[in-house]
């Protein structure tokens, strides 16, 4: 197969990340930094908008195409004297 025959690349593509617990976790346990998504349903959850902050991890580029890395995270857990 040649790469000629493949497919285009997305123009965004988008990972989940999805956390299992134990049952020796508690029941009323949250995890830091995330609140409830309820548009996603009762176990989903999600950096809230006013503390969440856009990393430009890095990149790379070749003739055809390109791949940039981001990290969303809270802002909080970013040291003061890390560049963004």
């Amino acid at each position: 197969m040649t790469t000629q025959a493949l497919d285009r690349l997305p123009q965004v593509c988008l990972l989940s990340l999805k956390v299992y617990y134990t049952d020796s976790t508690p029941s009323d346990f949250e995890m830091e930094g995330f609140k409830e998504d309820v548009c996603n349903g009762p176990d989903a959850y999600t950096i809230p908008k006013d503390d969440r902050i856009k990393l430009d991890v890095g990149g790379t580029a070749t003739h055809h195409d390109a791949l940039k890395v981001y990290v969303q995270t809270n802002q909080t857990r970013v040291s003061k004297n890390h560049t963004i």
